[in-house]
C-alpha cells in the first residue's frame, strides 16, 4: 500500500515538475521573441526627431519636420526613413514608435542674431535617438529655417 502510495506522489511530483519546466520553457522562448523583435525595430530605421515650436502650429511643426529631416540628410551624410504617418503618429505620442523606456531630457540654448535665442529641450531614449525636439519661438517665423540648421549643427557637432 505504501508502495503505491509512493509511486502516485512520485508520478504526480514528475507531472508537476514536467509541466513546471515546460512552463519556464515556453516562457523563456516569448521573451527571446519579444527581446528580438524590439531589437530588429531598433535596427531597422532611424526616425528623425518631431519637432515642436510653441508658437506654430501643428501642420507648420510638420513641414518644419520635413525640412529637418532633409537638413539633416543633406548635413550628415546619412538617409534616413522618414514618412507622414510616423510624424503623426510621433506629434500626438512622442516616442511610441520607438522601443525604448529611459529618456533623458537635455536642455541646450543656440543664440541667433541679436538678443533672440532659442531654449532647445531635446528628448534621447536610451538607444541614443533624438525622439522629439521642443523649442522656445523665435521672434518671426522667417528665422525657423536658419534655427533648424543651427540645430542640426549643434546635434551634429557636440
Amino acid at each position: 500500500m505504501n508502495r503505491m502510495r509512493t509511486d502516485a506522489s512520485n508520478s504526480f511530483a514528475c507531472k508537476f515538475i514536467g509541466c513546471l519546466l515546460l512552463g519556464l520553457v515556453t516562457l523563456a522562448c516569448a521573451h527571446e521573441a519579444t527581446w528580438r523583435k524590439a531589437a530588429d525595430q531598433k535596427s531597422v530605421r532611424f526616425l528623425i526627431p518631431v519637432l515642436h515650436f510653441q508658437n506654430l502650429s501643428r501642420e507648420q511643426n510638420l513641414a518644419l519636420t520635413r525640412q529637418f529631416a532633409h537638413l539633416w540628410r543633406q548635413k550628415s551624410g546619412y538617409d534616413h526613413f522618414i514618412s507622414d504617418q510616423v510624424i503623426r503618429q510621433e506629434m500626438t505620442q512622442a516616442g511610441t514608435s520607438i522601443p525604448a523606456t529611459n529618456y533623458t531630457l537635455n536642455h541646450r540654448i543656440i543664440p541667433l542674431s541679436g538678443r533672440t535665442q532659442i531654449h532647445l529641450s531635446v528628448l534621447d531614449n536610451e538607444t541614443g535617438q533624438i525622439v522629439s525636439i521642443a523649442a522656445g519661438s523665435a521672434a518671426s517665423t522667417r528665422q525657423y529655417p536658419v534655427v533648424l540648421e543651427q540645430v542640426i549643427d549643434q546635434l551634429l557637432f557636440e
